[in-house]
């Protein structure tokens, strides 16, 4: 997480194009801005994790694939 104070115009464009986060700091009290594909993507993560027997599963294809335990097929259009 990086701290700046670009504008916002310029801040949008950095979230966006490194996929960094970046916290802004006020009296009001501290946000952060990031990318909206990588709060998608924050977000699905922690939707599809809240289920327990979901997340098991998921977390042991991982398992699964780190250990190469997998087949690779090619994508066919009908």
């Amino acid at each position: 997480m990086t701290s700046s104070t670009q504008p916002p115009s310029r801040l949008i464009q950095q979230v966006n194009d490194d996929h960094t986060v970046v916290e802004v700091a006020s009296r009001h009290g501290n946000a952060v801005i990031m990318s909206k594909d990588d709060y998608d993507a924050i977000t699905e993560t922690a939707y599809l994790l809240r289920n327990p027997a979901n997340a098991e599963r998921l977390l042991t294809a991982i398992e699964r694939v780190r250990r190469g335990e997998f087949e690779q097929h090619d994508l066919t259009t009908e």
